[in-house]
């Protein structure tokens, strides 16, 4: 944290929002390898209207199974998570935690 939120970006967490257990009873840790972790990726930042204003470029740095993620689906199926930290753009230094859709969608197009 720290940064202000953008226009358009979700201040977290919210209710049902993405995240995992990291503290109290159950917590779990990151795991450092997995599928997607070490990938690049590129978040848009929308606006009020929904038209793309900037970009954020982040790393996949860490993977929990959907057995160890707190999180579900629309669903309510467990849900794997992934978390990004950002290095670029005015999501500089925040984290958020991303489901697979999140992941594919954010990954560099060929």
């Amino acid at each position: 944290g720290g940064a202000p939120t953008p226009p358009g970006a979700t201040p977290g967490p919210e209710p049902g929002a993405k995240r995992a257990r990291l503290s109290g009873e159950g917590a779990v840790e990151w795991r450092t390898t997995g599928p997607f972790v070490g990938q690049w990726i590129t978040r848009s930042i929308v606006d009020d209207d929904g038209l793309v204003e900037s970009h954020s470029v982040g790393k996949v740095v860490g993977y929990l199974s959907a057995e160890e993620s707190d999180y579900v689906d629309d669903e309510g199926r467990p849900t794997a998570l992934w978390r990004a930290e950002y290095h670029t753009g005015v999501l500089k230094g925040d984290a958020e935690d991303l489901d697979e859709m999140d992941v594919i969608s954010s990954a560099p197009r060929p």
